[in-house]
């Protein structure tokens, strides 16, 4: 269900502002070289963006005030990323407008716990989504993301969500590949009579090695 905010926005001088969140864009126009939001509408406002925010002739801001029932989406992205991400899996912050990736922190086979994730999908406010299970990914590649929908997301509605990540150990995880010993056997009269030439090792050596593999040795039958 969609929250119902508490939340009121309202008019204060700017110095009263660091911490605060923009009710609205900014807009910043230097010709030839910029036009749009110097500041999108959430952003918390810090300490040195009130230089910035001066010299765009901003002396007083409207700001958004968080109810105690409340949280802002980009804390409310860290939260739910962190409870998604189970071993092998890091959240990749700081978020942006709500949203933050999730990557493997290794080399292996992606898991994801679909049923986990549908269930935290229909919670409502927040979305994710991801790879497909059983996949192999590599260590840094982003294997999700999530968001929180909403300016602010109710408090209740996060729990739950992390909650329900937290129960199964994180909805994502990635499991180290195995790395086995393993031999080829090549069979063919051509090829083992010195005939022809194997071409098949090569390819399959590589493919092993792609997943792995250390092959010991590389034999020849009839």
């Amino acid at each position: 269900m969609p929250s119902k905010f508490k939340s009121s926005a309202t008019i204060i001088p700017l110095e009263q502002a660091v911490g605060k969140v923009l009710a609205h864009d900014i807009t910043e126009i230097r010709p030839g070289q910029f036009k749009g939001a110097a500041f999108k509408k959430g952003h918390i406002v810090l300490e040195q963006d009130i230089p910035h925010l001066r010299r765009l002739g901003k002396e007083h801001l409207f700001v958004l005030h968080i109810g105690p029932e409340e949280v802002h989406e980009d804390d409310a992205a860290i939260r739910l990323a962190t409870a998604l991400a189970g071993p092998g899996v890091v959240s990749h912050g700081p978020p942006s407008e709500g949203k933050i990736p999730l990557k493997a922190a290794l080399r292996g086979l992606l898991k994801v716990n679909v049923e986990a994730l549908t269930e935290i999908n229909l919670v409502g406010d927040l979305s994710c989504s991801s790879r497909h299970n059983n996949v192999l990914v590599e260590e840094g590649e982003i294997v999700a993301a999530t968001r929180a929908i909403p300016l602010i997301v109710d408090e209740k509605t996060l729990h739950k969500a992390v909650h329900m990540a937290s129960d199964v150990g994180g909805v994502f995880s990635v499991k180290e590949l195995s790395r086995p010993l393993t031999g080829i056997m090549i069979t063919g009269n051509e090829v083992f009579h010195g005939l022809i030439e194997d071409k098949f090792a090569p390819i399959l050596r590589k493919e092993l090695q792609f997943f792995g593999c250390e092959v010991s040795q590389v034999l020849f039958a009839p």
